[in-house]
């Protein structure tokens, strides 16, 4: 499963959001932890909605997101359930 998020750079770290799933948040202090953490969050989310029995989320369309802060870099992550 492949699901783009939000890399929000500040000087105590690196928040991570998926916007096409709320909720779905974390965190990492460099760009590797922040990778790493970001595939876990995302393993884990989706297995509780697949467990729960919930729809995923079909992903956003890359040019859908507009991202117009400088502090945020768009990102994909993939992982494998």
């Amino acid at each position: 499963m492949k699901m783009r998020d939000y890399f929000d750079y500040a000087e105590d770290g690196i928040s991570i959001e998926f916007p096409d799933l709320p909720g779905c948040i974390s965190c990492g202090y460099s760009y590797d932890e922040a990778v790493f953490m970001a595939k876990d969050v995302l393993r884990i989310f989706v297995k509780y909605m697949l467990d729960e029995g919930m729809p995923l989320p079909t992903p956003s369309i890359m040019g859908h997101f507009k991202n117009n802060d400088t502090t945020k870099q768009l990102v994909l992550i993939d992982v494998v359930l």
